[in-house]
């Protein structure tokens, strides 16, 4: 039952009258006493538009205590807009001091619930305004007519007597019918893509949705009334022109914009794109070497790139042994698509030598039918110069500090760690370091042990960003090699979670009354797992805080009254939801 209850409000308005010494008296029902109307009555309304309702009624010269009733429509035609007012309703002009409370929980089926209740400052005349309804059309009012009406729960006055029933007033909106000002949608532009080698002629077509004359352009941007080429069949909603002097290997585009019988004409082109097909591709990408690792590397050498070039785009794969035929090589570079490609290889070891067989095949489908071969060994000697009779080997010195791993949502960063499970509520993540001593150097990411990407270390510091693709746990992992390419260190594996839904608290009524010391309880529930609720009170004496239990306890102490409460639920990577609950404490 919404609003306090009869008793209570006898109760307190006793108190009040004896307090000033006033006799109250039981007066007859006026004529127009109980009248309920909408207002305005009719008005024009178009397809997914806000409107406003006023709600007013006659106290019959009474004071108004308390009010109950439903707003009632069309769910197909008209809905709610709870994202004004309080839930889709603003006090009166004449219920300022009323404590409203409102229901949306069966908009969906047509009804809206709306309350008030005051022990002050009663409205009282003939035409009391007691609220506004921000209501609104749906995309499929788009014509007709839509019925507003009005039920009554509850009227009555400052001692809970029920007012008189009178009549109610409903009202109504209706769909404007307006001129035809909308230009002809286009659409069905063919032909597309590559036509035929040898196609010297082809037809222009497209459809409109209503009788149109479209004219056509071979420059961008030409208005329509400036156009001087008009399609050759044309005044309906299908139309065609033939075009000639199409040759092999080019491609075309035609601007079209046409205009109905109202004068209304596209004020932006409508491009019908197509081209026509040259000699067929047969010719396999020519690969070439752009800097992969070779000749005799230096002792120690546990990892080396492998990086090729190609004159066209293409997709490049290599072997191990010889020979392999593109569809059966089963190793793809990791960096490929383009004409640049590279491969990262490591576990070499001292003393051996070492050949990778190269094959690439172009978007024809074009493959190599020969290897390119990538052939390095690495020394088993340390290197000696002879003139100065010195060891020349890597001594490289690095100091590697844990980086910093920061969520993309403006979250604050932490020192990475790799003990636990860290969590980002963003499918996109960073990880940030510093480190001393690798001048010129790389750093590479790999996410569950693949390689991700790359960057260069300037100033000693690095920063790669990582984009997943979804929800779930990754494991990312940092290798860092010197200006030679030589691997020097590799970090401890990091499990990040990536989490982006959110929690939903349920269970949890929009209104409730307890006693001092009871328990309120809701649910909630996530993806993975809640984490922690914080709750507060907007207005009160109440104190809120931070709990792991989805319950609290009503103080023993506090005071009796009508409070709003806030409730947050969080998951460990920050996703939340907030729910709002009007708590009466008795």
């Amino acid at each position: 039952m919404l609003g306090i209850t009869n008793n209570l409000r006898r109760v307190a308005m006793a108190a009040i009258f004896a307090t000033v010494g006033l006799i109250l008296f039981s007066g007859g029902v006026k004529a127009s006493e109980g009248d309920v109307w909408l207002t305005p009555v009719s008005q024009d309304v178009g397809s997914d538009t806000n409107f406003e309702m006023e709600v007013h009624m006659d106290t019959g010269g009474k004071d108004l205590g308390a009010f109950n009733m439903y707003f009632d429509f069309d769910p197909t035609l008209v809905t709610i807009d709870t994202t004004l007012g309080t839930d889709g309703v603003a006090k009166g002009a004449d219920a300022s001091s009323y404590l409203m409370v409102i229901n949306i929980t069966d908009i969906a089926n047509g009804h809206l619930r709306f309350a008030g209740v005051t022990a002050s400052g009663y409205a009282n005349g003939s035409d009391v305004h007691l609220a506004t309804i921000y209501a609104k059309t749906t995309a499929g009012f788009t014509s007709g007519s839509a019925q507003l009406s009005l039920r009554v729960n509850e009227l009555s006055d400052e001692l809970g007597a029920a007012l008189g029933s009178g009549a109610i007033t409903d009202a109504e909106i209706s769909f404007p019918v307006a001129p035809d000002t909308t230009a002809p949608s286009l659409s069905n532009g063919l032909p597309t893509g590559a036509l035929a080698v040898g196609t010297t002629g082809t037809t222009l077509s497209l459809s409109t949705d209503e009788s149109a004359t479209c004219k056509y352009s071979t420059s961008s941007g030409v208005a329509y009334a400036s156009m001087t080429s008009t399609f050759s069949t044309t005044g309906g909603t299908t139309h065609s022109q033939a075009v000639s002097g199409l040759t092999d290997g080019n491609s075309y585009n035609y601007y079209v914009r046409c205009q109905d019988g109202s004068e209304n004409a596209n004020l932006s082109d409508f491009t019908i794109s197509f081209s026509v097909s040259e000699t067929p591709d047969t010719t396999a990408p020519v690969v070439s070497d752009n800097g992969s690792s070779d000749g005799i590397l230096s002792a120690g050498t546990t990892s080396a790139s492998l990086r090729v070039s190609t004159n066209e785009s293409a997709t490049c794969k290599y072997s191990t042994s010889s020979g392999v035929a593109y569809a059966s090589m089963t190793n793809t570079f990791s960096t490929t698509g383009g004409t640049t490609h590279s491969q990262a290889v490591s576990g070499l070891t001292d003393g051996n030598s070492y050949n990778y067989y190269v094959r690439c095949q172009d978007g024809s489908e074009n493959a190599n039918l020969s290897d390119f071969t990538i052939s390095f060994s690495v020394s088993d000697e340390v290197i000696v110069d002879d003139e100065e009779a010195e060891v020349i080997q890597d001594d490289t010195d690095i100091d590697v500090d844990k980086p910093k791993f920061k969520s993309s949502s403006g979250e604050a960063s932490m020192k990475a760690v790799s003990s636990k499970k860290m969590y980002s509520k963003d499918e996109r993540f960073s990880f940030k370091g510093d480190v001393d001593g690798l001048s010129g150097g790389r750093v590479v990411a790999y996410v569950d042990g693949d390689e991700y990407d790359d960057t260069d270390v300037k100033n000693g510091e690095w920063k790669i960003s990582i984009k997943t693709k979804k929800s779930n746990t990754y494991e990312i992992k940092f290798k860092f090699y010197d200006a030679s390419g030589n691997e020097i260190d590799e970090s401890l594996k990091y499990s990040v979670k990536v989490d982006t839904e959110d929690p939903d608290v349920y269970d949890l009524p929009a209104f409730l009354t307890k006693s001092r010391g009871e328990k309120l309880w809701w649910k909630a529930r996530d993806n993975n797992k809640i984490d922690h609720y914080k709750y507060s009170f907007i207005n009160g004496p109440l104190k809120g805080k931070e709990t792991k239990s989805s319950s609290i306890n009503i103080p023993t102490d506090a005071p009796s009254g009508i409070y709003t409460m806030r409730l947050t639920a969080y998951d460990k990577a920050g996703n939340k939801d907030t729910k709002y609950v009007v708590l009466r404490v008795r």
